[in-house]
């Protein structure tokens, strides 16, 4: 009865150890602190004050880092629209781990597809031709990030930084141990301050910047 017990409990304990969580990554949309709109006023390290009026950018290369450092990737590029809503949701799929110690990923396109023709894409999918643009050109290959918007105390000032470029791909690693939800689901969440984005850009002169490098990148 004993050796039934035992055997009954090793079972139990390697169902639990086995048992397939949901990762969902939430990226929040901030400036300051603050959830991000088009009237929200920000202020850079120049002490020039702005206000976004277009935020989007590519999220590629999306890696959890779990247990002793395996590596769980989600495979799709996500295009990010910051000002469409308060955060983005994104189910990365499921995965038995017994804990995580970081997210991965690069904002941008991957060099891998960058370069490639973005009308072999159905329609609705990320990497097809957007309106506005997310493209420099299809042998250019996509924009990174769209930031756009007015600037200088009477916000008169038009900005407009379209940042691209193999060169500036590169993931960025960032330490968390997710926020479990219930017992089946992990969300991994990531703050997105954007105010610090025009850091060192004179916004309120209204320049423009589009490309690889200068303000861009």
């Amino acid at each position: 009865m004993r050796q039934f017990v035992l055997l009954f409990s090793i079972l139990c304990s390697n169902l639990l150890l086995g048992q397939s969580k949901e990762l969902v990554l939430i990226i929040e949309h901030l400036m300051g602190g603050q959830p991000l709109t088009d009237s929200l006023i920000g202020s850079n390290n120049l002490g020039n004050q702005f206000k976004y009026s277009r935020l989007q950018y590519y999220v590629d290369d999306i890696q959890i880092i779990y247990n002793q450092g395996d590596t769980f990737t989600y495979s799709d590029v996500l295009l990010i629209d910051a000002l469409a809503e308060l955060q983005t949701t994104v189910p990365l799929g499921s995965l038995n781990f017994d804990s995580i110690t970081a997210v991965r990923f690069a904002v941008g396109v991957g060099p891998d597809v960058n370069n490639l023709d973005p009308s072999t894409y159905p329609p609705n999918h990320p990497l097809a031709p957007k309106n506005p643009s997310m493209h420099w050109g299809w042998a250019a290959g996509y924009r990174f990030l769209c930031a756009e918007g007015i600037g200088s105390s009477s916000f008169n000032q038009v900005f407009e930084l379209h940042g691209l470029g193999n060169a500036n791909y590169a993931l960025q690693t960032i330490p968390t141990s997710g926020t479990p939800l219930g017992t089946d689901t992990l969300n991994v969440e990531v703050r997105a301050d954007y105010s610090a984005l025009t850091n060192y850009i004179t916004v309120a002169s209204g320049t423009i910047s589009h490309g690889e490098t200068g303000d861009a990148l």
